[in-house]
């Protein structure tokens, strides 16, 4: 049998036959999400790749396993379960901590879903910016000029001719300014390639999920949620 919140007794009897199990009793409770909280946080410097890290926090009504999945811009994402357990101050919260890779100059949003009884919640949704001193990727053949070529042997006596200094390449920086060889490009945009020796800047992509559409039978949506009436307990329907 598939059941779901229930506190009954059940009796398994013979067909035919007087023989019966007796009444058996049966309690099922089906642990209910209240609410959760995401936090990203930096692990400071300002090098990168450096660690980052998202903070999961989530409310339920019983103890048990609790499956969540975190989804993040640049296509991260996570399906895990953390168990929830009962906290001195008498409420059950569920605790996990994921860390991530930041490897640019970047806004990462993110959004903590719900997985508990099969549907998907939005629980909460947060935005971080992550800076990098070292965003500019330039190497060493822009920064130092190439050496002359060697001379053939003439006369020690004879002086030498003008030298022709060489000039690095021009770089090409669209929507930002080059500085010391390299684009650097305002906050809030990334730089991207789009030649040989050229640059563009691109606003950074912050992927906003839209807010999930809540129904609240015999009840009212207050703050994304539905609330119950008092001497009623909120079940989910779909």
């Amino acid at each position: 049998m598939t059941l779901g919140e229930v506190d009954a007794q059940f009796m398994a009897d013979a067909k035919g036959w007087s023989a019966n199990s007796g009444w058996v009793p049966l309690k099922i409770g089906c642990l209910e999400v209240l609410g959760g909280t995401l936090t990203l946080t930096d692990s400071g410097g300002t090098q990168c790749p450096r660690k980052a890290s998202a903070l999961v926090n989530v409310e339920t009504d019983l103890e048990g396993p609790v499956p969540y999945r975190l989804d993040c811009s640049n296509d991260h994402s996570w399906m895990r379960s953390t168990a929830a357990k009962k906290t001195p101050a008498g409420k059950i919260i569920a605790v996990d901590l994921i860390q991530f890779d930041v490897t640019k100059t970047a806004t990462v949003a993110c959004g903590l879903k719900s997985l508990a009884g099969g549907d998907t919640e939005l629980l909460d949704f947060k935005g971080a910016a992550f800076s990098c001193a070292n965003t500019a990727d330039v190497s060493q053949t822009d920064d130092i000029a190439p050496e002359p070529a060697s001379e053939p042997d003439s006369d020690p006596n004879k002086p030498e001719g003008p030298k022709i200094a060489t000039e690095p390449p021009a770089i090409q920086c669209a929507g930002g300014q080059v500085k010391n060889g390299a684009c650097i490009c305002p906050s809030g945009y990334d730089r991207t390639a789009s030649g040989t020796n050229a640059w563009r800047c691109v606003k950074t992509a912050i992927i906003v999920p839209p807010a999930p559409k809540i129904t609240c039978a015999n009840g009212s949506v207050r703050g994304g949620a539905c609330v119950c009436p008092s001497g009623h307990k909120r079940t989910a329907a779909g």
